[in-house]
């Protein structure tokens, strides 16, 4: 019995040889692998780079990788990359980099921007199919949360270079950096293509570097020489930081100027300040910021209240038991419409 068992396994020792051999004749004649790529280095580590640009000083956070274990045509994966700008309400126009070396023929990247951090996760399975009678495999790749990104900021490729080479991931950002440090987050996924053509060549390829900042060449020197805020009296008293995105201020655009013509407007999104047409260098602006005004405050505020009551015994007839009305519960002041709809005097908006 021990000896048949030997003999059995020998056999498939000798069989799973045979089959080894096979699978690598069809990757060499064919143009997909047929074995899993493995590609070496740690990626592109950033770890914390720091970049001074005008005073202010940036932070780039984060992990560009492409160190995956089990590699094949059609993988990709997702990366954050967590910038924080510190400064004297400055605003900063910098490039966002990769500086490395990629032995693989292509790698496309797309770069996504959001203001909070998102939990995106990328899942892959493994594709077999045929050509011309030969068997093949690639992956299929699909993010999970991807509509959390919002729209594609900027695309493009790595192609195969030497050690050194740069690429300009996002070009001519800018944040305003600030005393609390503004926060961006940047989301990239790289993606290794399922091309037409032999891939095979590139088993062992590597793709090594880090992702830093530099200084925008086209972005004009920008200072702040004022930021106002509003008062519960509507007047505008001067602060000395930008107010948080959560305090419910808004860029009031028709009092906020700057010098050279140029016009400041306020990306909701990355909360900084962006300048529309800035052709000079050392412009100044002067920044006022509103409190949002809801509809609700609109309606109430262009309206004759009256209290109410919990409950009304019937339908409003007249006038004087039409409009709108407040009552006290557990939220506190409640408003809420009653009237006879047909009465021009009436505004129900």
């Amino acid at each position: 019995m021990e000896n048949n068992s030997n003999v059995n396994n020998q056999k498939n020792k000798r069989m799973t040889v045979v089959v080894a051999a096979l699978l690598l004749v069809i990757g060499i004649s064919f143009a997909y692998f047929t074995a899993r790529l493995l590609v070496s280095g740690n990626g592109a580590s950033t770890k914390v780079n720091t970049a001074r640009i005008n005073g202010a000083v940036l932070n780039v956070e984060g992990t560009l990788s492409f160190d995956d274990s089990n590699i094949l045509p059609g993988h990709k994966n997702i990366a954050s990359i967590k910038v924080t700008a510190t400064g004297d309400n400055e605003i900063v126009g910098y490039n966002l980099i990769w500086n490395g070396t990629n032995t693989l023929s292509t790698l496309n990247f797309t770069v996504y921007k959001t203001s909070t951090p998102i939990n995106a996760n990328m899942s892959c399975n493994t594709v077999n199919g045929t050509y011309n009678g030969m068997k093949t495999v690639s992956e299929e790749c699909n993010i999970t949360n991807g509509e959390g990104l919002g729209s594609i900021l900027a695309s493009g490729t790595i192609s195969k270079s030497e050690a050194g080479t740069k690429v300009v991931l996002i070009k001519d950002e800018v944040i305003t950096a600030t005393k609390s440090g503004n926060v961006v987050y940047y989301y990239v996924v790289l993606e290794y293509p399922n091309l037409n053509e032999p891939q095979n060549s590139e088993i062992g390829g590597s793709f090594d570097g880090e992702v830093t900042i530099e200084e925008s060449e086209t972005s004009a020197d920008i200072n702040i020489t004022g930021i106002y805020q509003e008062q519960e009296d509507k007047s505008f008293l001067k602060v000395s930081n930008i107010p948080n995105s959560s305090e419910g201020y808004v860029l009031d655009e028709v009092q906020s100027t700057c010098t050279n013509n140029a016009r400041p407007k306020w990306d909701k999104d990355s909360w900084s300040l962006v300048v529309d047409n800035l052709e000079t260098s050392g412009t100044s602006c002067t920044l006022y910021f509103k409190k949002k005004v809801s509809a609700s405050d609109t309606i109430i505020a262009e309206s004759t209240v009256k209290p109410g009551t919990d409950s009304f015994t019937g339908p409003a007839t007249t006038t004087a038991d039409s409009g709108l009305f407040s009552t006290q519960d557990d939220d506190g002041t409640t408003y809420y419409y009653r009237g006879v709809l047909s009465d021009d005097t009436v505004n129900n908006w």
